[in-house]
Formats: C-alpha cells, structure tokens, sequence
C-alpha cells in the first residue's frame, strides 16, 4: 500500500533551509511571456510563497526539489506587481543559451541579467550559500528563470552542513 506524501512539510523544509542559508541580497526571477523575456526583483518570501512548486528530479537517485512554477494566469498579477521589465525576446535568449551555454536557458538568463546589471558573473556553479550569481553596485544577485531548481533535499542537506 503506497502512503502519501505531505509536500507541504518538504516544501517548508526545503524554503526554511534555502531562506537562512543563501547569501543573495536580491532575487531576480525571469519568464517568457507571449515570446518576451521578462525580469523582475523580488523579495524571497514572494517568490517562496508564490512561484514554487514541488517535483522530482530525474537523476540517478531521485529525490524532491522546489522549482519556479510555470507563470499562469494566477500567477501574472503578482508577477506585474513587482514591475517586470524586458530583457529579450526569447529566440535571442534561445540563442544565447544554445551558442554559449549549451541550450541552458537558465544560464543565459542569469548572463543576461547579469549584463542588465552591469554586473560580474560569480564563479560558475557557486552555491547559493556560498553567494549569488553575480554582483552588481555591491548588491549580491541570485537570477532563476522559469522552471528552474531553486533547492533540491540533497543541496538542502548540504547546505546545511556547509552553511553558517
């Protein structure tokens, strides 16, 4: 007999260790939107409370991680609150992935809005308790861009151990 799952505990979990160990000062968030790439600041809390689901991560050994949602029509309100601005459309962003990231859209909108800033790109692959992903005016920056992972139970547990 299977038993179910509380994701809402995983989720607390996960947002309550990322909250208290990452070390961006600001979070920016990206979607495309009707072929546009847009980008927005906003506070950690708005994003945990609003853009995050759970899903499973497809590695060898599976476990739960919290990615950004898909932007939806619920969602768009809240998104248009924190004054998005354009920063692509998304062939060029497309672009930018597939000649200098190897397809990783998430990359290439983290290098855009990193270039948005006038910013230095941090060292590849930093982890988030380690710092941001690029610096602009002294203001430490974590960039996501949709669907992407913000926290997985293996980083979580790492986080931990490393952190603080």
């Amino acid at each position: 007999m299977k038993t179910a799952i509380d994701n809402s505990a995983v989720v607390a979990y996960m947002s309550e260790v990322y909250a208290t160990t990452q070390k961006a000062d600001t979070f920016v968030i990206g979607f495309n939107v009707e072929g546009n790439v847009l980008m927005a600041e906003m506070p950690l809390a708005t994003i945990l409370d609003n853009f995050i689901g759970v899903s499973m991560t497809s590695d060898e050994i599976p476990c739960k991680r919290l990615r950004l949602k898909p932007l939806t029509k619920k969602l768009m309100p809240i998104f248009s609150g924190f004054n998005p601005v354009p920063l692509c459309d998304m062939s060029e962003l497309q672009e930018i992935a597939k000649a200098r990231f190897s397809g990783n859209c998430g990359q290439a909108f983290e290098y855009l809005a990193c270039k948005y800033y006038n910013g230095t790109p941090s060292a590849p692959n930093t982890p988030f308790w380690q710092g941001g992903d690029f610096t602009a005016n002294g203001i430490s920056y974590q960039a996501k861009f949709q669907n992407a992972t913000v926290i997985t139970e293996q980083t979580a547990a790492k986080a931990e151990q490393e952190c603080c």
